[in-house]
């Protein structure tokens, strides 16, 4: 303590910003405690040797064990019998005591007047055979395989193909009559229009004889222009130059006999 001293002494002396007071121990134990403390340890060892309960709180705490075991609340005799009765009798007493329908009156007059009847029945017995019917039904399917029908996937590939066969055969007869109708196609058509309008009697066998005296007029006038030309040229020869196509679009031009009574 006087080695402590002397140095809180020096220290004021050099003016040093250190504590200077005397240091003390923080931690205290209460007077006697380790007087009683060997005994304290020994009721704790043989406290958590104990084989019950009650002895253990008699180790630990005397005081705790000697207080008896019993509620401090009791109720008379037969109070709980009774009691809901009791206490509905003192409701139905008070002043603003409402019956269920009356309350239910008040605060929805329409659901007081809907009636109180389920609007579900079963037939009688339905419970009873309700059991048999769904093991039978579990029965007859698990006996039966699920069977998984191909026709409609095979209708659907039957459906496509044919589709594409009527497009491909589509596209075939376009692509045929656009090649028929060449020039080398052309003398059918003449003739076919010449004979559809000898039927019709559109054009007459004296309008055509005249057509042809004059183109024979013509190559007779031309062969006299060119003596130095042949004179055996023919009406094929005058017509080489003109194609097929020009001579239907005349055939098609000729008026119909309608027009020619007009004419008249």
């Amino acid at each position: 303590m006087t080695r402590n001293v002397n140095i809180l002494k020096e220290l004021n002396e050099l003016k040093s910003s250190l504590p200077a007071q005397v240091p003390e121990n923080p931690y205290t134990v209460p007077s006697g405690y380790f007087e009683t403390l060997a005994e304290q340890v020994m009721l704790k060892i043989k406290a958590s040797e104990a084989k019950t309960a009650s002895d253990e709180l008699q180790m630990v705490s005397p005081l705790l064990s000697g207080i008896a075991k019993k509620s401090p609340y009791t109720v008379p005799a037969g109070y709980f019998e009774g009691l809901e009765e009791k206490l509905m009798d003192g409701i139905r007493k008070s002043a603003d005591y409402q019956t269920r329908d009356e309350e239910l009156r008040e605060i929805s007059p329409l659901l007081s007047g809907l009636k109180k009847e389920i609007p579900f029945s079963i037939p009688e017995g339905y419970f009873k055979s309700l059991s048999v019917k769904t093991i039978r039904s579990e029965q007859e399917e698990k006996s039966h395989a699920k069977v998984i029908s191909i026709t409609a996937r095979k209708w659907l590939r039957y459906a496509a193909a044919a589709v594409v066969i009527g497009f491909v055969a589509f596209a075939g007869l376009k692509l045929l009559n656009k090649n028929s109708s060449g020039p080398e196609n052309a003398e059918a058509r003449i003739e076919k229009k010449l004979d559809k309008d000898f039927k019709k009697e559109r054009i007459t066998t004296d309008e055509v004889e005249n057509f042809l005296d004059l183109t024979e007029s013509l190559v007779a006038t031309e062969t006299r222009k060119t003596p130095n030309l042949t004179n055996q040229i023919n009406t094929q020869n005058l017509l080489k130059d003109i194609s097929d196509n020009e001579i239907v679009t005349f055939l098609d031009q000729l008026p119909e006999e309608t027009e020619l009574e007009m004419f008249e």
